[in-house]
């Protein structure tokens, strides 16, 4: 294969996939993306390593990865899906790389690139791409496939202990970021056994046996995650998330991944009807029609997989791909969720070797079977292209689940909180009550019916959701905060107080309560105690703009400047919100800090976002500097922006103090 149809490939893949996910970049924050990334204090500082192995034990390095995007790109979703998208990307192109390495024949480089082109455009990856938190999937995947790769590149170059090396890196860390690495071993023996040694026999040399001790020296951080107690990994889960009501647990979470992985290979095969939330019942009895026959199904292909191994390798391998690596998820370790559409990501190579090798293989004709293979990836592309639209707005996201599980509590509960997200209480409302009807005990659901009734202007009622709340979870740092939040309402300091300290000694680590606390003791005159609570909250929460605005107006109240230029100066460097510089602007102005109020409003006029109080204050700070030209060109641009009437009175008014002052 030449260099030049190398580069080729690798462009012709990195294109498909950033085409098919071009419109997906501007997507929201989803589901678990508010908890894992939005609310975790954990991400919000590079190398508080202690806070991110706590937040995620198994998973560090995958959390390490929203720290790093949190460090680029603050808050702003678009980040982190160029991270996820160029992750799927790389992870596409090492399928390619893995084929080339092991198909020797010139014709076959055709069959590489396909495969990583139908990979890289596959529907089902739209969960792993586009679900944010879902990267510690795509993630573990990269590094699957990369030390899968620097394993056989050291194996074909006489066991080079570099690509040893570089394999056992790629373990390390997706061994830190999703346990489905467990499985590596087993896929690099198939692949020598299949491709490398020969179908005779599999003999190792004293640099592999050196390699695979490491490997499961490396491996066994795994384990090392769960303290070694790997025995607590078959214990009952608790309720079905994917079912009302119905309990998981090692047997019949067993059996229910029977018809599970038919349905995975169904939406590998014809990805239809995709959810991000399936109502899948579990599985009680073997003998159940539909796990009967899938077992059969299931088994009929891993026979097939067994016979054709020697005349048809490449389709053995790529049957018997998909079953290895999907069998942690897929049978041996019960999970809550039984089936997620993002655990067929690293699953699906074998899918993509099969669909590839068939199409060359029945076809014979060269231009023909690129015709087809073209049909797969187009048709693949256009449903990708399709299932990104419901990732770019939470209330479509979720509406889309709803119509799909329709008897599920969940899916209203999430549809919802993004309605009242929207400021669409009486939506939210109506959903929750859908939710209550399936699941009356849940305790997440009052509290958003009490925040919901907040909306509404209802204290009394959203005050009885949240006690509901409370009865069933009384550790429920939500209820009580917003409960605190009822009692502000209705006058009553003291127990408002109460909630909002009872809100901060949950295990839930978040802003409002304090904020809402320290609110209260500005309101009795003790901002020594209300800073305190606003440096908390800066602590946990470093770019919360509202907590520095705060700060910066107790500080100067105290007339203490130097602290108020400190606060300001944090402010330039992690606040991006114009309404909350443009406001800091001018009580640092009014307060004779020229210098930094002028760097507030500047970086406030940059945002795109800016609205017309800032042009306004920038042009009055300029014109109190006597700098008529400079505030009238802001005012201009404002006028132009906005087509208000107050910017030209204000450029008038410029105008005339500056001609008054000339004469």
């Amino acid at each position: 294969m030449t260099r030049k149809f190398s580069l080729i490939s690798i462009l012709l893949i990195c294109l498909a996939g950033f085409l098919v996910y071009s419109n997906s970049l501007n997507g929201m924050f989803v589901f678990d993306d508010h908890s894992f990334i939005e609310n975790n204090p954990a991400i919000y500082k590079l190398f508080n390593f202690e806070a991110i192995i706590k937040f995620h034990p198994s998973r560090p390095f995958g959390t390490y990865t929203f720290a790093m995007d949190y460090f680029l790109w603050g808050l702003n979703p678009f980040g982190y899906h160029v991270t996820n998208l160029l992750i799927h990307l790389a992870a596409s192109v090492l399928v390619w790389w893995f084929l080339t390495m092991l198909l020797k024949s010139p014709s076959q480089k055709w069959l590489s690139l396909t495969a990583a082109l139908i990979f890289a455009v596959h529907p089902v990856h739209t969960e792993a791409v586009n679900y944010i938190t879902q990267r510690y999937t795509s993630l573990a995947g990269f590094f699957y496939l990369a030390a899968v790769c620097c394993y056989v590149r050291a194996r074909l170059f006489n066991d080079d202990w570099r690509f040893y090396a570089a394999s056992l890196i790629a373990a390390l860390l997706g061994a830190w970021t999703r346990e489905t690495l467990i499985t590596l071993p087993a896929v690099l023996l198939m692949t020598e056994y299949y491709f490398i040694e020969g179908t005779k026999g599999v003999s190792f040399s004293k640099a592999q046996v050196k390699y695979f001790l490491l490997l499961i020296a490396v491996l066994a951080v795994i384990p090392l995650a769960y303290s070694f107690n790997v025995s607590s990994i078959w214990a009952d889960k608790g309720f079905s998330h994917s079912h009302e009501a119905e309990q998981i647990t090692a047997g019949n979470y067993f059996l229910t991944q029977f018809r599970v992985l038919a349905v995975y290979i169904g939406l590998l095969v014809l990805p239809l009807q995709q959810n991000f939330e399936y109502d899948f019942a579990v599985s009680k009895s073997f003998f159940e029609p539909a796990v009967f026959f899938c077992f059969i199904f299931l088994a009929a292909l891993i026979i097939l997989a067994r016979l054709i191994r020697r005349k048809k390798p490449l389709i053995s391998f790529g049957i018997f791909w998909f079953f290895v690596t999907i069998s942690i998820e897929g049978g041996l370790i019960p999970i809550p969720y039984v089936i997620n559409e993002y655990r067929t990501y690293l699953p699906s190579v074998g899918y993509c070797i099969v669909l590839s090798a068939l199409v060359l293989e029945l076809i014979k004709t060269p231009r023909l079977a690129a015709i087809v293979a073209a049909l797969f990836i187009a048709g693949y592309s256009n449903l990708t292209f399709e299932r990104n639209k419901v990732w770019q707005d939470e209330i479509v996201f979720w509406e889309d689940v709803v119509r799909k599980s329709p008897h599920k509590s969940r899916p209203y509960d999430n549809l919802a909180q993004s309605y009242l997200a929207a400021g669409n209480s009486e939506k939210a409302v109506e959903n929750l009550h859908k939710a209550l009807a399936i699941n009356p005990h849940n305790a997440a659901t009052y509290t958003n019916l009490g925040v919901a009734y907040l909306g509404l202007g209802n204290n009394e009622e959203a005050l009885r959701q949240f006690d509901r709340a409370l009865r069933i979870l009384s550790d429920s740092g939500w209820a009580w905060n917003n409960r605190g939040v009822v009692f502000l309402n209705l006058g009553n300091e003291t127990e408002a107080q109460k909630s909002f300290e009872e809100a901060m000694k949950t295990k839930e680590i978040f802003l409002e309560p304090r904020l809402n606390l320290a609110g209260i003791y500005l309101r009795r005159k003790d901002p020594v105690k209300a800073a305190e609570l606003y440096r908390q909250a800066l602590e946990l929460y470093p770019h919360d703009g509202n907590s520095y605005a705060e700060l910066l107006k107790i500080s100067l109240e105290q007339n203490d400047l130097g602290r108020a230029v400190s606060v300001i100066q944090q402010m330039l460097s992690t606040v991006d919100d114009p309404a909350l510089l443009t406001a800091a602007g001018s009580v640092a102005a009014s307060h004779n800090l020229s210098d930094v109020a002028y760097k507030l409003f500047a970086k406030a006029i940059k945002n795109s976002a800016a609205g017309r109080t800032t042009y306004i204050e920038l042009g009055k700070f300029y014109a109190n500097h006597n700098k008529f030209d400079a505030a009238v060109r802001v005012w201009e641009n404002g006028l132009t922006k906005f087509q208000d009437d107050e910017f030209e009175s204000l450029i008038a008014q410029a105008r005339e103090i500056e001609k008054n002052l000339e004469q």
